[in-house]
């Protein structure tokens, strides 16, 4: 069923009502622009006799717009009813139109003030927002200052307020988790430290359990939880293990979500001719291991990982040296991304998901090389 505004249903019935007399269309509008704030002010429908009247008015022009249309396209006026008793009963005695019961008679009369009542609190909450705005540190508007704008919605007021401070809240910690899932335990620990007079379990919760991915990915680098997994290389959810036919592979030990960051490239950068003569006295077994890429500027330039061991973090293996090559099952992506580092800029290459990946799957990108590469060499190579 498609909703409809009140401001619809009114031009439905004003325009059914033109068929009334005079007296019968003004009783109809009056009922019709009834509200608590127009009563206060101009207590048009005084009369119980003048409510009760319109309000049979309308249950009969409705009754009149549900019946079917007869084969010419025009609305019937119902069974058993001709335009000429229609016609004496629009201008007959008003007691002779049928009442409706007292039940019915409630719901039709706050029908339309509930809407000017939602109407009225939203003015109300924007001219508490004038003087109080919703702010990530912001204290809930006091009793007196909600008073001053509501005095009966001043509850109301007090609720609406702290939701949008939530909502507010939930979404700048979403943020600073923008391309890779957090833990609860991580997030009830960022939020502790932002101070906020709050239970961090509430924007926790909402965060890890509505988590994905967000964010342009030009933008990924200003991400301060990536920076740190760059610099420390302490990446979660991979386990380097030992695959039958092409040695060590990376696989996941937990689920990762599409556009989410899985970890980077992590070596030394050097120019392009300097990993090509890398490239040109190593084996061919460790030849895998050189990351070709141009940066912004369109230089060419290499991350020499051919080393098993890095020299900033001689007691780790990292991950993205070990990632195995699939043209057609690869499920990641490389992407360049620059980070400023204490005012020097940084070629970082980063590995995106391209599709869910669940536990225990291996880590698959396509090294964009093919077996003509390398003056033909890559012919011997095992890994194409």
């Amino acid at each position: 069923m498609s909703r409809v505004s009140s401001q619809v249903v009114r031009r439905v019935f004003e325009t059914a009502a033109n068929r009334l007399d005079d007296p019968q269309k003004k009783a109809v509008s009056d009922y019709l622009a009834h509200s608590g704030t127009t009563a206060d002010k101009h207590y048009r429908m005084k009369s119980l006799e003048s409510i009760v009247m319109a309000a049979g008015l309308l249950k009969k022009l409705q009754k009149q717009k549900k019946s079917s249309a007869g084969p010419s396209g025009q609305e019937a006026l119902g069974e058993g009813t001709s335009p000429q008793s229609v016609e004496s009963s629009s201008h007959g005695d008003h007691c002779a139109l049928p009442q409706p019961s007292l039940r019915q008679l409630v719901i039709d009369l706050e029908r339309i003030p509930e809407g000017n009542n939602k109407v009225k609190f939203h003015k109300e909450f924007k001219s508490l927002l004038e003087k109080h705005p919703v702010t990530l540190s912001g204290q809930i508007p006091k009793m007196r200052h909600r008073r001053d704008t509501s005095e009966a919605n001043q509850r109301k007021l007090y609720t609406h307020w702290a939701e949008k401070q939530l909502e507010m809240r939930v979404k700048h910690t979403r943020e600073q988790f923008n391309r890779r899932r957090p833990t609860k335990e991580r997030v009830d620990t960022w939020v502790k430290k932002q101070g906020w007079k709050c239970k961090a379990a509430n924007i926790s919760t909402e965060v890890v359990e509505n988590w994905a991915p967000s964010g342009s990915e030009d933008r990924i680098m200003d991400n301060k939880q990536i920076q740190t997994l760059v610099k420390t290389q302490d990446w979660k959810g991979l386990h380097i293990t030992q695959f039958e036919e092409k040695g060590d592979g990376i696989i996941t030990t937990r689920t990762f979500k599409k556009g989410e960051v899985v970890c980077d490239y992590h070596g030394p950068v050097v120019s392009g001719k300097e990993g090509e003569n890398i490239h040109k006295n190593t084996t061919g077994k460790e030849t895998g291991y050189i990351f070709f890429f141009r940066n912004s500027k369109g230089q060419s330039l290499c991350i020499d990982a051919h080393s098993d061991r890095c020299h900033c973090h001689p007691d780790k293996r990292t991950f993205g040296r070990l990632l195995n090559h699939s043209k057609k099952n690869s499920n990641i992506k490389p992407l360049h991304c620059v980070v400023d580092k204490d005012g020097e800029m940084k070629d970082v290459i980063l590995f995106i998901a391209t599709k869910d990946l669940p536990v225990g799957e291996e880590v698959l990108f396509d090294y964009g090389v093919n077996k003509k590469y390398f003056n033909n060499e890559g012919s011997d190579l095992d890994w194409l």
